[in-house]
């Protein structure tokens, strides 16, 4: 099973970064791979989304809230709307403190037909995708006042 792991300090706390990875409602105003995201923080919330990978058209995706830890964790599982066996995946994140910020670990497991795709070019094209959305989020949890 194929799978992207980034990673990346946020010179911000876990609060900090956990409010702003949280208000799905702000993702169109920094998110660039996910500008779109209509969920809950709790699980089994449904969660659906609009994601644009690196050299792909936009998809829409549906998946439930697995995890939901404040501060912590945050993960969901789906896949495409109407045919889930052709793509699902496990997307996570997950905070630790270090030092004065947060180390966020972000990644997906992908199943289905088209896991067999995220491969070589595609895994690198999905990696520097979520490394975008890293470095946005880093950005935007950085520019946050202070609580």
């Amino acid at each position: 099973m194929p799978s992207v792991h980034t990673t990346t300090f946020i010179a911000a706390p876990p609060a900090r970064v956990w409010a702003v990875l949280t208000d799905f409602d702000r993702y169109a105003d920094w998110n660039p791979v996910i500008p779109q995201m209509r969920a809950e923080a709790r699980v089994g919330a449904t969660a659906k989304f609009r994601i644009c990978l690196e050299g792909t058209p936009e998809l829409r995706f549906a998946a439930r809230v697995e995890q939901c830890d404040p501060e912590r964790a945050f993960s969901w599982r789906g896949g495409a709307p109407l045919v889930p066996a052709l793509a699902s995946g496990h997307h996570w994140f997950t905070l630790a403190p270090e030092g004065d910020g947060t180390r966020l670990t972000h990644g997906e497991d992908f199943q289905g037909l088209l896991a067999l795709l995220v491969r070589g070019k595609a895994h690198a094209r999905v990696t520097r995708s979520y490394d975008r959305l890293n470095a946005a989020l880093k950005a935007r949890a950085e520019a946050a006042p202070s609580t």
